[in-house]
C-alpha cells in the first residue's frame, strides 16, 4: 500500500470548516488594517486640505496618490496572504485528516474481518504516536 496520497480533502467537512475558521480570522485582521489605513489617510488628507496656505496642492495630490496606491497594495497583498494561508492550511489539515482517515479505515477493516494490519503513516503526518499505540495494543492482543 502506498503512503502517498494525492487527494488533499480527505475529510472535507473537518478540513473546510477549519480552513474557513482560520481564513475568517485572517480576513478580519486584514479588514481592520484596511479600515485603520483608510482612516489614517482620510485624516491626513483632511489636515492637508485645512492647511492650504502651508501645504501646497502638489503635496495634497501626493497624499491622495499615496492613499490610492496604499489601498491597491493592501488589497492585493491581502488576497495573496489569504490564498497562501488557505493553501498552507490545506496541507496542514491534510496531515491531520489523512492519518485519522487511515486509522478509521484500519479499525473498520478489523471490525469486519477480525484481522488487523499494521497502521503506517507518512513521515510528516500527525498522530503517528496514536497509530503506534494502536499498533502496540493489537500486537499485544495477538
Amino acid at each position: 500500500m502506498s503512503n502517498f496520497r494525492r487527494k488533499y480533502l480527505i475529510e472535507p467537512q473537518f478540513q473546510i470548516r477549519f480552513l474557513n475558521f482560520i481564513t475568517l480570522g485572517i480576513v478580519l485582521n486584514l479588514f481592520l488594517y484596511l479600515i485603520s489605513n483608510l482612516i489614517l489617510f482620510y485624516r491626513l488628507t483632511s489636515f492637508a486640505e485645512g492647511a492650504k496656505g502651508v501645504i501646497t496642492d502638489d503635496t495634497l495630490t501626493l497624499i491622495e496618490n499615496l492613499s490610492r496606491d496604499q489601498l491597491i497594495i493592501l488589497l492585493l497583498s491581502s488576497l495573496l496572504i489569504t490564498f497562501f494561508s488557505y493553501g498552507v492550511g490545506l496541507v496542514m489539515t491534510h496531515r491531520a485528516a489523512g492519518p485519522l482517515f487511515r486509522i478509521n479505515k484500519h479499525l473498520d477493516e478489523f471490525n469486519s474481518t477480525k484481522k488487523f494490519t499494521k497502521i503506517s503513516l507518512r513521515e510528516k503526518d500527525f498522530f503517528k504516536e496514536t497509530a503506534d499505540k494502536i499498533n502496540q495494543a493489537f500486537e499485544k492482543r495477538d
